[in-house]
């Protein structure tokens, strides 16, 4: 299978912003590159999936995922003006009645299931059609440790979210990878943070990974 560029943009009060860790998220500034010099959202899903000649994008509602709103208008313009991208996003869910509405909101949209929102994971055992991004930070995985454990629980694509490593230069975390894969090997991974150049994209793949989000190295042309 052909490995995939995943372009990234995190939505904050229905603009672009850039990710950086140790920002914090509210310190998340609006989006002004070379490749995207505007944060307007719609703007940037086009100019990142042209850069990575992708279609697919991924989308962090971070309002959503720190319980401070939606910026569910701002996936509706993504989705009217690129309607040929398929659309990951994550924005908070946490519970059956909650990944029902963001179908609501944003139908067609495939959503997104972060270990940090997630809560108690048993619930996933009845959900279908998503993907589970798993979380780390500097400190280790980021959300109820059984979610580890009961591999059942994931579904056909997971992501292996690396965050103390988005929008550094320290390159992915492979070890990371190789221990999750070794917990469920038959599952589509991909990779996220910290991604710097081709060589990086070349060592994932070879650990297996079926792709991996990008947003840093695409604003700055590494890729």
């Amino acid at each position: 299978m052909t490995f995939t560029i995943i372009p990234v943009v995190d939505l904050r009060g229905g603009r672009a912003v850039h990710a950086r860790s140790g920002a914090g998220r509210s310190g998340y500034r609006p989006l002004d590159t070379p490749l995207c010099p505007q944060p307007d959202p719609a703007t940037a899903a086009g100019a990142l999936t042209r850069a990575a000649r992708s279609a697919t994008l991924y989308l962090a509602d971070l309002d959503a995922i720190c319980g401070s709103g939606d910026n569910a208008a701002a996936v509706t313009a993504i989705a009217g003006r690129h309607p040929q991208l398929e659309l990951w996003v994550d924005a908070g869910i946490d519970s059956p009645r909650s990944l029902s509405g963001f179908r609501e909101r944003c139908p067609g949209a495939v959503p997104v299931v972060g270990s940090e929102s997630a809560g108690d994971p048993a619930w996933l055992l009845d959900a279908a059609d998503f993907i589970l991004s798993l979380d780390f930070g500097a400190a280790g995985f980021v959300g109820d440790p059984r979610l580890l454990d009961r591999v059942e629980l994931w579904p056909a694509r997971v992501i292996v979210m690396s965050m103390s490593r988005v929008g550094m230069d320290g390159g992915p975390d492979l070890e990371r990878l190789r221990r999750v894969r070794r917990r469920r090997p038959n599952v589509d991974y991909y990779a996220a943070g910290g991604v710097r150049s081709p060589e990086d994209l070349e060592r994932l793949e070879q650990l297996g990974a079926r792709g991996a989000l990008v947003a840093t190295a695409l604003h700055q042309g590494r890729l």
